[in-house]
């Protein structure tokens, strides 16, 4: 109830400042919130392999990448046969399903890190970090939490990470798997793109690895309105930019002439629009 009163009152700055917005839940909200909650206080004795993780999921049916486009608001559930990959506020639509959560970014790591999922069907979290400049000094400061958390704690799913920041480390070889398997498939590089994109390219990785058909939702480049599923106003330029439009042409062309990965795009960005 305090939260909802503290986020009614600075309501008119949160709707026209993104930056306000975004550092009043990174340094108040989730400053005076308790610090990782629903953890162990200990961290797990080896690291999860991504290659092997991944067979845990052949009992579900479908790979379902969900992105945050308003065409998410096209997704139909099934709690129990379908597996929904996520990222930042999109799980907020699978919450009582069987999900991935997949993040790199700094707002969204902060109230992960101290809160966690409480939902039966969470799977687990992969966060990933790159060498790349694009937001350096932010990203580095994120992936510095993201170990210092999982030097500590451990909650009761998988957490991975994925990093080519650290040589010859568990996290290098994740994500090592990852990208060699794109770069092989698709002729791609997992390392700087979005994150819709990101899991578009996860969610790839998921179908094609356990001969599942994959959809996705969301993943919308700015067509039809570009606007999130949840909000109003448009995502900005790194969603619909030149370079994003031909890396979600290219990936999108990829995946579509692979026969072995039935692929249903249900976002509004389509090769053919």
């Amino acid at each position: 109830m305090f939260f909802r009163y503290i986020k009614d009152f600075f309501g008119y700055y949160f709707h026209r400042n993104k930056y306000w917005k975004q550092n009043f839940y990174v340094n108040f909200l989730t400053r005076i919130c308790p610090k990782f909650k629903n953890t162990s206080q200990n961290p797990i004795s080896s690291v999860i392999e991504i290659k092997q993780w991944v067979n845990k999921f052949s009992k579900f049916e479908k790979i379902i990448v969900c992105a945050s486009g308003s065409s998410l608001n096209n997704l139909k559930k099934n709690s129990d046969k379908f597996l929904y990959i996520t990222t930042n506020s999109s799980v907020s639509k699978v919450l009582d399903y069987h999900f991935i959560y997949f993040t790199f970014t700094r707002e969204y790591i902060n109230v992960y890190l101290r809160h966690g999922f409480k939902n039966k069907g969470w799977e687990g979290t992969i966060f990933r970090f790159t060498q790349s400049k694009a937001y350096h000094k932010i990203r580095m400061s994120s992936y510095d939490k993201v170990l210092d958390y999982l030097s500590k704690y451990h909650r009761n799913k998988p957490e991975l990470l994925l990093s080519d920041i650290q040589k010859n480390s568990p996290e290098e070889a994740n994500f090592n798997e990852l990208n060699q398997f794109i770069k092989s498939n698709l002729n791609f590089n997992f390392d700087n793109e979005n994150s819709g994109i990101s899991i578009l390219l996860l969610g790839y990785y998921f179908a094609k690895k356990l001969n599942k058909p994959l959809e996705v939702y969301g993943l919308d480049a700015g067509i039809h309105g570009g606007q999130y599923f949840n909000k109003s106003g448009h995502p900005g330029k790194e969603i619909s930019n030149e370079k994003t439009i031909k890396s979600l042409t290219h990936i999108l062309y990829g995946i579509q002439k692979d026969p072995s990965v039935p692929f249903s795009n249900h976002s509004y960005f389509k090769l053919d629009a």
